[in-house]
Formats: structure tokens, sequence, C-alpha cells
């Protein structure tokens, strides 16, 4: 227990920054769309007042962001793991939080899409300095059998954050228009100080972390350090060398089909359900919140699992997860809607920290930033097209109809991209093969 309670210690820091830039980020998205509708002279007046807004035209500038954001992301994950098996997890962190204290600041400042899609981009650098990075410094400070609850709280943490960020944004945004007198733009910037708010203390926690990779550990040169992730295939066997293959096959689609999903997810509830900002923060809160409760406890009794069923766990959560955006694509009020990302949460819950538990019993300790940042490169790599595709389709096949009125182009985007995810399960179901951790005790 003693052992446990430090290691609890040790991972508070990891977790909270997690919470804190959740937070944040989870508060300007709820704006942006309106933000870019603003910015192009589409949106004249308070959102909350309007019925529906018509999304279609800032569909690929709301797709630019995200592929903008992603495309800088995969370059700096193919290096980052590497660079942080080698020189150390710490100073990876805390170069990425200063990196997004500064474009939390900058964000407040902008007034061109041109401005939004540069930062985006510049942000994506920060993610990828952070977040991978940080997975692999939580699942050095934990014993194996406790690493899906270790896992699993960091998930939580940021699923606190994207409860809270709608609110947060919600709450900024009432407060602008309550205080605020001006046109709509002025309106929409004041949520964007939000982000500053919460990245600041992030970066102080970041420098009280502990290091786990030690000075003996970190004498090769920074080129073969920013090349090493590709020595990860060198150095298993053929066993894992498949399932790494399977794991990263599915991250790069799961990557492009996410890309699809959130560059139209909120334009669509925009368009068809509500568009008032608050009504649809209030949603994802709701249902972030639901999903959250179930992560703790299902990671619990995933961690008392053999490899054979977390398999089976994993499989099952994935194509769930997948079929509720068929859910959401046929939602016509706010309560189904809710239903569906219920779901959605609760599966993606069981999803995330489960598929990095069994990367890390694929691999020892000193192969995981590598093996964590390549799979974040593939999923990215597919976040990049991804949005683009999605906002593209989103914005060519709105208006069609199909089946005699049952089916809309729209809806075809997620019929399309959850398709799509079901190849990805496909290809772990069939070629990833389970490896039991062999210092690995059962969990208490």
């Amino acid at each position: 227990m003693e052992v446990n309670g430090f290691r609890i210690r040790m991972i508070l820091p990891v977790v909270l920054i997690s919470l804190l830039i959740s937070v944040g980020f989870a508060a300007v998205n709820l704006i942006i769309p309106y933000y870019l509708l603003a910015l192009k002279g589409l949106l004249t007046e308070p959102p909350d007042i309007l019925a529906r807004v018509e999304t279609r035209e800032v569909a690929l500038e709301f797709g630019a962001m995200t592929s903008a954001f992603m495309l800088t992301r995969t370059l700096f994950a193919l290096v980052s793991g590497g660079l942080s098996d080698h020189f150390g997890r710490k100073k990876l962190i805390v170069t990425g939080m200063a990196i997004y204290v500064l474009v939390s600041i900058l964000y407040v400042f902008t007034a061109s899409v041109e401005e939004l899609i540069l930062l985006r981009a510049l942000q994506g650098v920060a993610s990828a300095l952070v977040w991978p990075v940080a997975e692999t410094l939580l699942v050095d400070l934990v014993p194996p059998f406790y690493r899906a609850r270790a896992l699993s709280l960091y998930v939580i943490s940021m699923q606190v954050g994207h409860v809270a960020g709608p609110l947060v944004g919600v709450a900024a945004y009432m407060a602008s228009r309550m205080l605020i007198h001006g046109d709509v733009i002025t309106l929409l910037r004041a949520p964007f100080a939000i982000v500053a708010l919460f990245t600041i203390p992030g970066l102080i926690l970041a420098t009280t972390l502990p290091e786990t990779i030690q000075r003996s550990e970190t004498r090769n040169s920074l080129a073969s350090a920013a090349l090493s992730f590709t020595s990860v295939f060198r150095e298993v066997g053929d066993r894992v060398r498949r399932s790494l293959a399977a794991i990263y096959t599915n991250s790069l689609i799961n990557g492009f089909t996410m890309g699809i999903f959130v560059s139209v997810a909120t334009l669509f509830i925009m368009d068809r359900i509500t568009a008032n900002p608050i009504h649809i923060g209030i949603t994802f809160a709701v249902a972030s919140l639901v999903g959250m409760t179930t992560a703790y406890p299902m990671a619990g009794r995933i961690d008392r699992l053999d490899a054979a069923r977390k398999k089976t766990v994993l499989i099952a959560a994935a194509f769930t997860a997948r079929t509720t955006w068929l859910l959401i694509a046929f939602s016509s009020n706010i309560l189904e809607l809710l239903a569906a990302l219920i779901l959605a949460q609760v599966s993606f819950n069981i999803l995330m920290p489960l598929m990095r538990t069994i990367q890390v019993e694929l691999v020892p300790q000193n192969l995981r930033g590598r093996v964590f940042g390549m799979q974040q490169a593939f999923f990215n790599a597919g976040m990049i097209v991804g949005p683009m595709v999605g906002a593209y389709l989103y914005r060519a096949w709105k208006d069609l109809v199909l089946l005699g009125g049952l089916l809309s182009g729209d809806q075809l985007v997620f019929i399309m991209a959850a398709l799509l995810g079901y190849v990805g399960a496909a290809v772990l179901a069939l070629y990833y093969e389970p490896v039991s951790s062999p210092s690995a005790p059962r969990a208490p």
C-alpha cells in the first residue's frame, strides 16, 4: 500500500496537466465554429438567439484547422517518443507546455482565419511533445498490475476536462453576453482567454515531474534519437512485430475516420439539431460526465483480465465506438443525440486505456516511448487527411437526398466513417496477438 500510495502521488502532476489542457481545449473548441462564421461575416448576431446557422461555408476552414494541428503533431510525434527515450520525459513535457502557454496567449489576439490555422499548427507541436511522452512517463511510474487503472485515471482527467471545458466555454460566452456590448467577433473572443488561465498552471506542474530515464541512458546523439523510432521493429520478435503492425494500421485508419467525424460532427449538430452553443455545450458535458463514471471501475476489471480477454473487450469496444457514429447521424433531437454521445463516451473510455495497456505489455520499458510515439504518429497521419476529406464531402454531399428521403448526404459521411472504422477494428481482431506481461502479478 505504501508503494502504491507513492505511485499515485507520483502520477498526480501528469493527471492534473492532462486535466488543465483538456479544459482549455474543450472550452475553445465549442466556440471555434461560431468564430469562423463571424470572421467570414456569416454570423452577425449572437448565436444563442438563432434557431439554426448555415455551417457549409466554414466546413473547409474548420477541417483545415484540424488538419494543420494533426500535421505538425504527426511530424513531431515521429521523433518525440525516441527523444524522450534518450533525453528524458520531463524535458520534452516542459518544452511542450511552454509552447501551449504561448499559443493560448496568442489565441486571444487572433483576427483572421489564417491566424487561427497557424496557431492550431503550433498547438500540434506542443501536443506531440506532451501527450505521448506523458503517457509513457505515467506507465513508467506504476507497476504492471496497476497500468490500466493509472491510464484510466489519465483518460478520466481528459474526460473531466471534456465535461468542464464546454461548461467553462458556455460560462465565458454568457459572461461576454452580459458584460460586452461590441460586435459578435469581440463577444466570441472572451472564451479564448480561458485557455491561458488553464495552461499556465500546467507548465508549473510540468517542472515538478519526476524523471524516469536515467542520465546514463541519454548519451546518444540528437540525430540518432530523432530517428530511433524505426528501430522498434528490429528489436522485437516476429509475433510482436505483427501485433505492432496491426496496432499501427488500426491507428492510421482510426485517425482518418476520427478526422472525418470531428470535422463534421459539430457542424452537423449546428445544422440539424440546435445552433445554440449553450445547448451544445451542456449536451457534450453531460455525455462526458456519464461516460467518465464508467472509466475507472471498468479499468479495475480490465486489470484482472488475462491477455486474451483483454483483446475480446478491446475489439468489442472498437466496434461499439464506431456504431455510435451511425446513431449520431440519425439523431433528430437533443435527447437522441445525448444517448448516442453517452454510448460513444463509454466505449472510448474503455478503448483508450486498453489500447495503451496492450502496447505496454508488448514491449520493454526502453521501447515504450518509441512505441507510443509511433502509434500517435500513425493516428495523427490519418487525422491530417481525414478532416479535409470529411469537410469536403460534407460540403459537397450536404444537399443530397437518397433512398427516397430516408438518407441524406451529410448522414452518408458518418456512415462512411463508421464502415472504415469497422475495417480498422477487424485488422486488430485478425492480426493482434496478445502477449502476457511476464512480470505482472495478478492485480489485488
